[in-house]
């Protein structure tokens, strides 16, 4: 798919898009401006890049209004990731792919689904996503393609499916 980047999504910093090249004082710096309790937890870089897209959204509302951060388990088993108390105070998982395709966003999705379903951890259903494909647009290809998730992985179904793109949120209707 030949996805280009947006302009419409200038609020996210240039270099949250190289998160892995991130020293620890730039990562603990992001993580104070997120304003979020972590709970001891250090989200990854892409989790970050996440956040501050979603925080971009709306500049002047803090993100804690929005999300309440899911600490990772001290075991290492699945968790979520946040609880989305502007939405529905459920617990939801985010992912952000390197790259915006079906295959990628389907891939990730379906191992979510299936580790936490196989650890049968009773607390941990991953059904609902949020993905990040920023700063790219969510193309009306993709968006067909996202809507048909539940019926390529019927073992590994979903209930909602929110993508983060260039244009803002968008919830995709799951057949």
């Amino acid at each position: 798919m030949g996805h280009t980047p947006s302009s419409a999504h200038t609020n996210v910093p240039p270099t949250a898009h190289a998160a892995n090249s991130w020293g620890a004082d730039e990562r603990a710096w992001r993580e104070a401006l997120l304003g979020l309790d972590f709970g001891g937890d250090h989200p990854k870089g892409n989790e970050i890049k996440s956040l501050e897209a979603l925080q971009a959204l709306e500049p002047g509302v803090p993100l804690s209004g929005k999300i309440k951060w899911i600490p990772k388990r001290w075991d290492g088993g699945p968790s979520h990731d946040f609880f989305w108390t502007s939405r529905d105070g459920a617990p939801w998982e985010m992912k952000t792919p390197d790259d915006p395709s079906k295959r990628n966003i389907r891939d990730l999705i379906r191992q979510s689904v299936r580790k936490a379903r196989e650890n049968r951890v009773e607390a941990v259903v991953k059904d609902r996503f949020l993905v990040d494909i920023s700063p790219y647009a969510l193309t009306p290809e993709l968006r067909k393609n996202l809507s048909e998730y539940n019926i390529d992985n019927p073992t590994n179904t979903i209930r909602l499916l929110v993508v983060l793109s260039a244009d803002g949120l968008e919830e995709v209707s799951l057949l």
